[in-house]
């Protein structure tokens, strides 16, 4: 019903944003890794995200794709200034896992 209307890519979108806006520096993510998931990781590619090692207690297994961006912050501030803070960790849902 909601596949190919945009919804997953105005989420993703308002997410990195947000986390942009709150000054985070990286984003990192869960996703399954059958090939119903492929469009998942493709959306989460255009962004800028890409592969990385297990983060936050997760385990490598073949059923899981551990995905990571490094947030751009706009010009003229400091993360480290700002306090920036390594991010937030959600899944494939969108529920937050954990948040640093």
């Amino acid at each position: 019903r909601f596949l190919r209307t945009g919804a997953g890519r105005a989420m993703l979108d308002h997410i990195v944003n947000e986390a942009r806006s709150r000054r985070y520096s990286r984003l990192s993510l869960e996703t399954g890794s059958h090939a119903d998931f492929e469009p998942a990781q493709k959306l989460y590619e255009s962004f800028g995200f890409s592969p990385c090692a297990p983060f936050n207690g997760y385990i490598e297994d073949p059923y899981s794709v551990f995905m990571s961006m490094k947030i751009q912050q706009p010009p003229g501030g400091s993360q480290a200034a700002a306090g920036g803070t390594d991010g937030l960790t959600f899944a494939q849902a969108g529920r937050q896992v954990k948040r640093r």
